[in-house]
């Protein structure tokens, strides 16, 4: 993935240019048209990390910051020091194959979105405006990019 291609996960086909065939790749990825989830899957997601402060919820936000630190490939920097320290690791040409795990946590997060608050959100009366505030935010970036 390039160094950019997070924006992907917020717009279809950020940066893309189309093969001979019709298919749409961003540049140094062969592997995958889009990993596009969804804006309102990430808004969703955000939220549950956000209200819900939670063990299983902690874990499955660091399993997707993981995942999306290491599907940037040799621009993350971290695949390349795992590659170097456990050569095993270098038989995986594309390393945009570890953004599969994000594409189940981040529905997972999502879902989190809708259990009773835990964390700083839950002195609130009501959490749904933390929910609705970042919808907003969401649809005004993708109105903007």
């Amino acid at each position: 993935m390039p160094l950019l291609g997070w924006l992907n996960l917020w717009v279809p086909l950020f940066q893309c240019h189309s093969s001979s065939s019709g298919v749409w790749f961003q540049n140094r990825q062969a592997v995958t048209s889009s990993y596009y989830l969804g804006a309102g899957v990430l808004v969703l997601a955000l939220a549950g990390v956000w209200l819900v402060r939670g063990r299983r919820v902690q874990l499955l936000a660091a399993l997707t910051g993981l995942s999306l630190i290491l599907s940037l490939g040799e621009d993350g920097r971290l695949y390349q020091w795992l590659r170097d320290a456990i050569p095993p690791l270098g038989f995986m040409r594309y390393p945009i194959k570890f953004f599969f795990l994000a594409m189940l946590t981040i529905p997972l997060l999502a879902a989190c979105a809708f259990r009773k608050p835990t964390g700083p959100a839950a002195n609130r009366r009501n959490p749904w405006r933390t929910l609705a505030a970042l919808a907003v935010i969401g649809w005004v970036l993708i109105g903007v990019a």
